[in-house]
């Protein structure tokens, strides 16, 4: 009787690790172990290839309104584009040219790489007043920058930051993304279901892929990239810098 009663207690501790780690699975994000997340932190920067000297790229129109931009600027395959004349622009303008289309079909790559990417950490949607590791988060719905969102490399400098987010970006009024310890903006990438929103003064760090239209208004400030496959890139009274990005 004593073996199996030892037996029963055995099968149930073996059903009970089972079930743990079928719950584990089909969760699918969240904690990762000290392998997993320091393999995320080296992971490679998605390759933006022929679209990696732009600053600005759109599907439809580029509308710039006291702009400055450091990098080149194309719209493909529409030809459509305003406001050049209060655009301060460091770099080359293409229009529906080889170039600008070359870098379009370049950016439908580095964007399916991005939202391939695993493992994930799926993290809330509000992304003020957090730290992030190097590393591939998820985002359900729409993400939310109000204060201060800290990118620490913890020292890597080639860290990597990938933001997959189901639906659109908006950053709040004054809103801020920090890097530390060494995070590279040419490093931080967001891969968008939607569009995106920089609201006014808005301080904001990394390539953003859109799948549609992407805003920036009021003082904001760029350090990075805005792209859209399919819609529009609309500035006003903003700087965007792509900076030593390769």
């Amino acid at each position: 009787m004593r073996n199996i009663s030892m037996i029963r207690k055995a099968a149930r501790q073996g059903l009970t690790a089972s079930l743990a780690g079928l719950a584990l699975l089909s969760f699918g994000c969240g904690g990762t172990s000290p392998g997993t997340a320091q393999a995320a932190l080296t992971q490679a920067a998605p390759s933006l290839g022929s679209a990696g000297s732009f600053a600005v790229l759109a599907g439809s129109a580029v509308t710039c309104t006291n702009a400055t931009i450091t990098g080149n600027v194309g719209v493909y395959p529409n030809a459509l584009e305003k406001g050049f004349a209060t655009l301060k622009l460091q770099g080359k303008n293409h229009v529906a040219d080889t170039a600008a289309g070359q870098a379009q079909t370049a950016l439908v790559f580095a964007y399916n790489d991005a939202v391939g990417r695993t493992p994930l950490n799926c993290v809330p949607n509000q992304l003020g007043s957090t730290t992030k590791l190097g590393y591939t988060y998820c985002i359900s719905g729409n993400a939310t920058i109000d204060g201060t969102l800290t990118l620490d490399a913890q020292g890597h400098p080639n860290a990597v930051f990938i933001f997959q987010v189901h639906g659109g970006l908006i950053t709040k009024p004054d809103s801020r993304v920090k890097l530390v310890h060494g995070a590279n903006a040419c490093n931080v990438y967001w891969a968008l279901g939607t569009s995106a929103t920089l609201n006014p003064s808005s301080t904001f760090v990394g390539t953003i892929l859109a799948r549609g239209s992407i805003t920036a208004t009021g003082g904001t400030r760029v350090s990075g990239r805005l792209f859209s496959r399919t819609s529009t890139v609309t500035l006003f009274n903003t700087v965007v810098s792509k900076g030593k990005c390769a």
